[in-house]
């Protein structure tokens, strides 16, 4: 008997995922009805004792239920219905619960006993959690391999710790520090013609791209935080701190340990964590690439201004 529960924790959940879960249930649960049918037309004739069935007096129980952020609940037993409305309203799901039940029966030719086989699959989907109980026997191939697949999904699904999380400070600094380098060189280059920083150049040129890399990092620090900071605001919890008296407002810490020990399920309001993750990703690998071209430039605008200065 299968009956072993599912964890999701540290777990992203995509609605790619979530679709190959439903897909499978109806799947498989679409397979014991057409099996159902033929053995009744290969039985019909027979008299019982010769009959042979591996789903007798077969029946099941599949229905999608979804609570929406407006306060609606719809139970769906039609399952395209249900996934119509799953792959263009996943927005403003707030939960999903799954309920699948598979039951029959099984005879042999030239007996009259039955081995009954019930099973029982239920989801649970928040935004924050997937949950699976059951209990399916291990005598029924189709619905262990629902099980299995399930757990397989989940098991395999990418982490939330990960090194978009881990190494949030180094990635805002990159981003801000390639987002700054070119207006800091193009600051501290129009300085030159400020008479009263003319000579000081002339003097201390070595203060030069010291400057600019100074700047680099100051503007990175605006510029870097402002276009990042919002996308991992969506990823990562926040948790209370402490009042400043002084700027009198609540400080509020990254929350790691909810982070670890729930799924990001992305339905409802998380619908989106995924686009702002590959927008952190892409944004990393894209302006990480140009940090060494705006290096050179830098070290180009050194070389003029050393000869306009002298």
């Amino acid at each position: 008997m299968y009956g072993v529960p599912i964890h999701s924790e540290n777990k992203i959940i995509t609605k790619d995922d979530l679709i190959e879960i439903f897909n499978k249930i109806n799947e498989e649960v679409e397979k014991c009805r057409k099996i159902n049918a033929q053995e009744k037309a290969e039985n019909e004739k027979l008299s019982y004792e010769y009959q042979k069935w591996t789903m007798w007096n077969y029946s099941d129980h599949v229905r999608w239920m979804v609570d929406y952020y407006d306060n609606r609940q719809v139970s769906y037993d039609d399952y395209q219905s249900f996934l119509t409305v799953f792959k263009n309203q996943a927005y403003a799901i707030k939960w999903i619960h799954v309920y699948c039940s598979v039951s029959y029966g099984i005879k042999n030719e030239g007996s009259h006993e039955v081995e009954h086989i019930n099973n029982n699959i239920t989801i649970n989907i928040r935004e924050d959690k997937f949950e699976v109980e059951s209990s399916v026997s291990s005598k029924d191939p189709r619905m262990t391999e629902v099980y299995d697949f399930i757990s397989q999904k989940i098991n395999s699904a990418p982490p939330k710790m990960d090194r978009i999380v881990k190494q949030k400070e180094l990635i805002i600094m990159k981003i801000g520090f390639a987002l700054g380098l070119l207006p800091a060189i193009i600051v501290v280059f129009a300085s030159i013609f400020i008479p009263q920083l003319h000579g000081f150049y002339n003097q201390h040129f070595y203060f030069f791209p010291l400057l600019i890399l100074f700047l680099g990092f100051i503007f990175a620090i605006f510029l870097g935080g402002a276009r990042t900071s919002k996308s991992y605001d969506k990823i990562i919890p926040k948790k209370y701190d402490r009042y400043d008296v002084n700027a009198h407002k609540s400080v509020y810490n990254d929350d790691l340990k909810t982070l670890s020990e729930t799924s990001d399920v992305l339905i409802g309001h998380k619908s989106d964590i995924g686009t702002e993750r590959r927008r952190i990703a892409e944004d990393e690998k894209r302006l990480t690439k140009i940090i060494p071209i705006l290096l050179g430039v830098a070290a180009v605008m050194t070389l003029i201004a050393f000869f306009i200065t002298r």
